[in-house]
């Protein structure tokens, strides 16, 4: 087992657009982090590709990271969430995230079979625990052991299309840790934030204003 102090941590930050929110910001600078480890960032519209390149330089540094923390810039998220991820343990380590637009329902998925690949759907999330494995989560906010990214071929990450529907770079990566056999396991009691935008707006034949998201 690697400590928390043992550890060696690349947080890796994919950033779609030239600037971060300052709620996000913030979450990162007072995250507690091990003495050894490293900020990887990587900016450009094509968050798959960026993630590959963060996976690819992790695997890459002379430092020998022994876990990737990906941490998406819309998230906020606590002081010890880097620690609590680290001491469970175990292949891949998530947090509980839920999606940023209507309904914001939890981002767990459950897979079935279907053909050479499976088919994602969204479940409804039932709190069975602090602890609880999944087929699959999003990456917003996942540790990831460093011999899990060396055991699966990449890319690891990829935007598919399949009868025009989307398949997201997360759930690609999913697929490959299922086929490969590799565990899941969320921690449901951190507090983890996704942000959104909204805009205020007179609500329509009324007097008063609403939120338009």
């Amino acid at each position: 087992m690697t400590t928390f102090q043992d550890s060696k941590i690349a947080i890796g930050v994919p950033i779609g657009s030239e600037h971060v929110h300052w709620r996000f910001m913030t979450s990162l600078v007072e995250l507690t982090k091990p003495p050894r480890h490293g900020l990887i960032i990587r900016q450009g519209s094509l968050v798959d590709a960026a993630r590959n390149e963060i996976v690819k330089m992790m695997l890459d540094h002379p430092a020998g990271f022994t876990h990737l923390f990906f941490i998406d810039d819309d998230m906020t998220f606590p002081q010890n969430t880097l620690q609590r991820l680290i001491e469970m343990d175990v292949p891949v380590a998530s947090s509980l995230c839920f999606s940023r637009v209507p309904p914001f329902r939890a981002c767990v998925f459950e897979r079935e079979d279907q053909g050479k690949k499976g088919f994602w759907k969204r479940v409804d999330f039932k709190n069975e625990g602090s602890k609880m494995e999944v087929d699959g989560t999003g990456t917003g906010c996942m540790l990831i052991k460093r011999e899990v990214l060396e055991q699966i071929q990449a890319p690891h990450f990829a935007i598919e299309w399949d009868n025009g529907n989307q398949r997201g770079e997360d759930l690609y990566f999913m697929e490959k840790l299922y086929q490969a056999g590799i565990p899941v396991t969320l921690d449901t009691t951190l507090k983890i934030g996704h942000m959104t935008s909204a805009t205020v707006e007179r609500a329509p034949e009324q007097d008063k204003a609403h939120v338009k998201l």
